[in-house]
């Protein structure tokens, strides 16, 4: 005859909560765009690793920090601060 499990203390399931948990960090931009815009951010990158020297791949919010960084710049602002 199997015996029956009686345990008052069932075992959490999951990833331990962390002691010092971080907060979400917010999406603050969305973009929704046809094929043709994302293929010329493709291009873009692509275009930013070649003429940096650097030969790491750039994703698209690469693209926009420095694209804000050079607005910033030509309107006389301070540059963006970090996102993260």
């Amino acid at each position: 005859m199997a015996k029956n499990r009686t345990d008052p203390t069932p075992k959490p399931r999951g990833r331990p909560k962390s002691a010092n948990p971080k907060p979400p960090t917010p999406i603050v931009v969305t973009i929704r765009a046809r094929a043709e815009w994302e293929q010329w951010m493709d291009l873009a990158a692509e275009e930013l690793r070649k003429r940096t020297g650097l030969n790491v791949k750039f994703d698209r919010t690469e693209i926009i920090d420095a694209a804000l960084n050079r607005l910033a710049a030509h309107l006389e602002l301070p540059p963006p601060p970090p996102r993260y």
